[in-house]
């Protein structure tokens, strides 16, 4: 179903065309300044990005040091819609300024895939077939790290769960020694049972996991701090 949603001040055109893109940054600044810098000087480049395409901006900040500092789910009206903004004033602004900010080698942004049955390590993937319209309702990031097993066999612990989560409104980053997954839900209360049935189906592969609800607020209204995000509002 097509559908015309007024966005963030913005009209979003047709969600069944949206276009996703999940970075990670790893940063090379000390924390305290790199809290300083996200929140006054990269975060709010992405407010002028609106106008240009993007219809959502969800980051979360992590202080652990296997982990991304960073995690972002950016979605697009459409891909060509993303490219045509990679080529924009704004858009190179925006990647220029990654530039003192993270560590190019460790940090990049995946684009997800349909799950099949079947996962591989630095890929992302949506379960529901038929979902695409990841605007409403509420969303959260569960972050687990500190896998038991080796990489082989807690992939294939990793596959059981996505598998039994098929048709479930989850977005899943499958890394080397975690997993990342944007929960989307209707209402608060359906968000925190998909987050404790994740949890449990991945309490035998991960020893830590972590949870962090995105709130809705305007850029610049309040500082995010570590394991804290935000569901962006222009």
């Amino acid at each position: 179903m097509k559908l015309l949603l007024v966005l963030f001040g913005f009209l979003s055109l047709d969600c069944s065309a949206a276009y996703h893109r999940l970075y990670r940054g790893f940063t090379t600044l000390a924390p305290e300044t790199f809290i300083k810098v996200v929140n006054k000087d990269f975060f709010p480049l992405f407010s002028k990005a609106a106008p240009l395409g993007l219809i959502s901006y969800r980051p979360a900040l992590l202080n652990v040091p296997t982990l991304p500092n960073e995690i972002v789910l950016l979605t697009f009206k459409d891909e060509e819609t993303y490219k045509a903004y990679t080529n924009t004033e704004i858009g190179k602004n925006i990647r220029a300024a990654h530039g003192p900010v993270f560590d190019s080698t460790k940090s990049n942004s995946l684009v997800p895939g349909l799950y099949s049955g079947k996962a591989a390590v630095e890929n992302t993937y949506l379960l529901d077939p038929n979902f695409t319209n990841t605007i409403d309702g509420v969303v959260g990031v569960l972050i687990l790290s500190e896998p038991y097993g080796s990489e082989s066999s807690s992939l294939e612990e990793v596959e059981k769960v996505l598998s039994a989560g098929q048709g479930l409104k989850v977005m899943s980053l499958i890394a080397k020694n975690y997993l990342i997954e944007y929960l989307f839900a209707d209402s608060p209360k359906a968000l925190e049972k998909l987050r404790s049935d994740r949890c449990s189906g991945y309490k035998k592969v991960f020893k830590a996991n972590k949870f962090i609800p995105l709130e809705k607020h305007k850029i610049g209204d309040k500082v995010v701090g570590f394991e804290q995000g935000m569901d962006a509002q222009w």
